[in-house]
């Protein structure tokens, strides 16, 4: 097995400490790539009216492996969750609703009004490490 340098010692155990460094290692595997001009057109001519000026589109997007990277580290901490509170926490998929950005994903949900998209989460995660913004400390979740 491959083991990424100063990282050997981390273990998949499923339990909150495993997660101290893996925001860290992922930070140092997330790829982009540069849109195409017509990739870049494109985003533009899909941002809904009210977004156009205001928010940025990004010259670039992840790669493959950046994304996957992401669903693995997601999964991963979802399962780190129903391992701290099996009684209360469960994997679901919301598919009532098409419009909601949800829609059809796998979800932790509880006892609160809020399910979490822990893939969603990742991925978002992982954009922030390449705009140097965000913490990197999965524990903290």
């Amino acid at each position: 097995m491959l083991a990424t340098q100063g990282f050997e010692r981390w273990r998949a155990n499923e339990t909150p400490d495993s997660l101290n460094t893996l925001g860290e290692w992922l930070a140092t595997q997330v790829e982009t790539r540069a849109l195409t001009t017509e990739e870049s057109a494109q985003a533009v001519k899909e941002m809904p009216p009210q977004f156009k000026g205001i928010l940025p589109i990004e010259p670039w997007e992840l790669t493959n492996r950046s994304y996957s990277l992401a669903m693995d580290v997601g999964m991963y901490l979802g399962q780190v969750m129903l391992s701290k509170y099996p009684s209360r926490l469960r994997w679901d998929q919301d598919l009532r609703d098409k419009r909601d950005a949800d829609c059809g994903q796998v979800l932790i949900v509880g006892t609160g009004v809020v399910s979490m998209n822990t893939v969603g989460f990742l991925v978002g995660m992982a954009k922030n490490f390449i705009r140097q913004k965000g913490k990197r400390d999965l524990r903290s979740v």
